[in-house]
Parts: C-alpha cells; structure tokens; sequence
C-alpha cells in the first residue's frame, strides 16, 4: 500500500530550516512544474527508482517552490513531487520562497547542474536563458554558475547544431565530444556525418577523423598499431574528462600527452577544467595535511 504520509520526521506541518524558513506541508495537487524548469527529459527508469525509495523512506529534503498568482510553482524538485505522486502521497513538504523569474530560473539550473541531471543540449538551452533573463553576459553567467567563461560558451555553441542532431545528443546517441567535433564541419554535413557517426558507432577520434576527410577503419588500424589497448583507454578517458582529443605516446618510461583544440573558446575551456581540477587536488592535499596535523 502506498505510504500517505510524509516519510521519517517530516510528519509536522511546520519546521524550521537551517536558514530560519519554514518547512510547511501542502497538498501534492496545489503544486505545479515549473515554467521555467531547464530539465526537458526525465528518465522513465531513474524516476521509478525514486518513486521506490520514498514509497520505502518517506520524502526526506523539503521541495522549493515560490508564489505565481496565488499558486505554488515548483522550483527545486520537480521529480521527487513526480515520484511522490508516483507513489500516492498526498502531501509534500515545502519550503516556499519569494523569488522572480529570473532567480527560479538561477536556481534550477544551478540545482540541476550539481545533480548532473541536464543533458548537454538542456545545459545549453538552460545557459541561454538564463542570460537572457537575466540580461547579462557569458562573464556574469558563468560567473553566478560557478563555471568558466568558456565551458559556458562551448556549451550554447551546441544549439548552433541541426535540429536532429541536438535530438541525438539529447537522447545519448552523441556524446558532447561527439557534439563539439560536429561543430567543425561545415554546417550543411553536420547532419549526415552525426547519422553516420551514430550508425557506425564512430568514437569521437573516429569522428574527427571522418571530418578531415580519412577513412576511420584506416585510422583505427594504425591506433591500434600505435597504441596498445591500455593506453587507449587512458586517451579516451581523459578525452572524455577534457571534452578533446587527446593522443597518448609512451616509449619506455617517457612520454607525451597531446590536447587538440579547435577554437581559442574550446582551448580556454580546456584550461579551464585543468585549473578546477589542480585547484580541488590543492583543497584535498590542504585538508588532508590539516586532518593529519
């Protein structure tokens, strides 16, 4: 039987957060999603899953939601209100927050993002609007989302390709490297080349090879050669972490690692992501070095 009630100490109809705001529980029909919610796809499966821990623990983290004339907009949670639902609640817990367009449309996106819910197609649409909401630049944008200038612009470049192509990227066909590499063909063979690459199950290398214009099974052959399988996998991992190309050479105990680049944004954006990643290693090694002391 579904479980009709809040879940493990939520039974209350009034709480107090960290913050000071109330935590107050609503009837699950008196809200609705919001229109400004940047995630346009939810996994039929993960959704099912959620559903299934709170039919078994309760609803543990209080919605957000904010005030849209008279009526409870969600802005934070929209999937847990839906698995709730899934699973016959008819209360939720709530915490309602007095906030414009712009600053739900913030948080969504921000809420989103640390989830790592949104596809790289939503993540762009969501950027896009964001700025143009809040009518500022990709400086002020990045900066408010705590990411680098230019992964923020790589990402809307993605909505530059055919309709059919995002579909693809959306749906996990494309990857986001896959969807980068796309960008430097011409804009007319964007889309049959993306078909092909779907279709082959070409690897971003392989992609990139096909647009240069050389045969990926030729190409395939002389990795092989070159490479052997364990360095392989270290490329395609670290491409994946950088979103480039990346070729690995080792001779004996020395060797090279390559980046590729395609545009002075797509080579900050890689730089980017070099420096987060030494700037959190420091952090680690900071706290690491104070836990021991």
């Amino acid at each position: 039987m579904a479980t009709q009630r809040l879940g493990r100490g939520l039974d209350s109809l009034i709480r107090q957060t960290e913050e000071g705001e109330e935590i107050v529980s609503v009837p699950i029909d008196s809200l609705s999603p919001s229109a400004v919610q940047p995630r346009e796809r939810m996994d039929g499966e993960n959704l099912t899953d959620l559903a299934q821990s709170i039919k078994e623990v309760g609803l543990l983290q209080p919605l957000v939601a904010r005030r849209v004339q008279g009526n409870l907009q969600i802005v934070v949670g929209e999937r847990r209100w839906r698995a709730a639902k899934m699973v016959g609640l008819t209360e939720v817990p709530v915490v309602v927050k007095e906030m414009d367009e712009k600053k739900a449309l913030q948080l969504a996106i921000i809420e989103n993002l640390q989830r790592e819910d949104l596809n790289p197609i939503e993540k762009a649409r969501a950027f896009r609007d964001l700025m143009d909401a809040m009518q500022t630049t990709q400086e002020e944008a990045a900066r408010k989302l705590g990411i680098g200038r230019a992964v923020l612009a790589n990402t809307i470049r993605l909505l530059e390709l055919p309709s059919s192509v995002k579909d693809l990227v959306s749906e996990g066909e494309l990857s986001q490297g896959h969807a980068k590499v796309l960008l430097s063909a011409e804009a007319p063979l964007r889309e049959p080349i993306a078909q092909r690459a779907v279709n082959e199950k070409l690897s971003v290398r392989e992609l990139e090879t096909l647009i240069l214009g050389v045969s990926p099974r030729r190409t395939r052959r002389r990795r092989h050669y070159a490479s052997p399988p364990e360095i392989r996998v270290l490329e395609e991992e670290v491409s994946e972490l950088l979103s480039a190309r990346v070729t690995i050479r080792r001779k004996g105990a020395l060797g090279k690692i390559s980046i590729h680049f395609f545009s002075p944004d797509d080579f900050d954006s890689i730089l980017d992501v070099i420096r987060r990643g030494a700037e959190s290693r420091k952090q680690a090694l900071a706290t690491e070095a104070v836990t021991v002391s």
